[in-house]
């Protein structure tokens, strides 16, 4: 199935967007992990982020520059007005040296116990 769009979503009006690199990198390592490159909005120019059909950032910026440039080749819309745009990390590791079941640690934290 083709779409008639381009992009899949256009978020607007957001506060702020956090992003983890702003300047084409894929990772932050050392120092850099503590940077948080932040577009900020003010009243007048939200911060606006266009994702495609495979899930990557098209553009990223104020709702000034990318509303009008890419807001008609987006399929969906969604109005972030007031709310704050941030990467969803994941941190899906384990070590080696808790080898065994740890599903008792599961559990206690399903029902809110902490270690």
């Amino acid at each position: 199935m083709t779409s008639k769009f381009e992009y899949k979503l256009l978020i607007h009006s957001a506060a702020q967007i956090i992003q983890v690199a702003d300047s084409g990198q894929n990772v932050a390592i050392g120092k850099n992990m503590r940077l948080l490159p932040t577009i900020q909005g003010n009243a007048d120019d939200g911060c606006c982020l266009v994702i495609d059909y495979k899930g990557k950032f098209a553009a990223i910026g104020l709702n000034s520059e990318i509303k009008s440039a890419y807001g008609d080749r987006c399929e969906e819309w969604y109005d972030a007005t007031g709310q704050s745009v941030v990467p969803g990390l994941v941190d899906g590791h384990t070590h080696t040296v808790w080898a065994g079941d740890r599903v008792h640690e599961f559990a206690m934290k399903s029902k809110f116990f902490c270690l």
